[in-house]
């Protein structure tokens, strides 16, 4: 609760308290939407024996809000919206599950989950089969318990996600699994960077920026870049 409380602190000072507390409502609705829990905080010990490449930083998971992945969704829509009704969405990082349930909401053929905290994994496995019984309609998913840097990155997939997962070296190792990807079947593809706190570092790999996502005018949440080697 202490880090929650310093989280909302944070947000006020960066974005207004009319946005922080805005961002907060949606969090707490979108788990009574859909019965699940992706709000707690969690941290160090409380991840389990984390698998492979750890996380940049000290170990803590945070949900994305819905808000913010929301809108950088709805900005793909308009760049590039075969990405998604004939694509799949890769989370990296993918905690208990909220960005896959957005995803698969948004309409991507498939959502898939790389995580490697076991304690997230399996809360992530509960979460998406309590949401997809209500909603069998949904894509299907896969999860995937791992090391990011050497996940097998889906050659049909076309929308990547990150929320601040790892560090600098970490961000490079991924990237360039992407770009192979992409070399080895060529296609439109874009990377949700939400917190890019190492921003930089894909740029240098060629990876260009198509929108800014801000929650409030004075502060960046996410960025939307196109990949290098995109066919479009």
């Amino acid at each position: 609760m202490r880090r929650e409380i310093a989280g909302f602190l944070d947000s006020a000072r960066r974005r207004g308290l009319r946005t922080s507390l805005h961002l907060l409502a949606s969090s707490v609705w979108f788990d009574a939407r859909f019965g699940i829990e992706t709000r707690t905080v969690l941290e160090g010990s409380q991840l389990g024996d984390v698998q492979g490449s750890r996380y940049g930083g000290p170990g803590v998971y945070h949900a994305v809000n819905p808000v913010i992945l929301g809108l950088a969704l709805a900005r793909l829509c308009t760049l590039g919206p075969a990405a998604i009704s004939a694509g799949s969405f890769v989370d990296f990082g993918s905690g208990k599950g909220r960005a896959l349930v957005l995803a698969a909401r948004a309409g991507f053929q498939r959502v898939v989950g790389i995580e490697n905290s076991p304690v997230l994994h399996e809360l992530c496995k509960s979460n998406l089969a309590a949401v997809w019984r209500r909603r069998p309609l949904l894509c299907p998913y896969e999860l995937h318990l791992g090391d990011a840097a050497t996940f097998a990155v889906p050659d049909d997939s076309t929308v990547w996600f990150w929320f601040n997962p790892f560090d600098a070296a970490l961000v490079s190792r991924v990237a360039e699994n992407l770009l192979a990807s992409l070399q080895r079947q060529p296609r439109t593809a874009y990377l949700i960077y939400a917190r890019p706190a190492h921003a930089a570092v894909v740029q240098q790999l060629g990876f260009t920026v198509a929108a800014e996502i801000r929650s409030a005018t004075t502060h960046l949440d996410a960025l939307l870049l196109r990949l290098p080697h995109a066919s479009a």
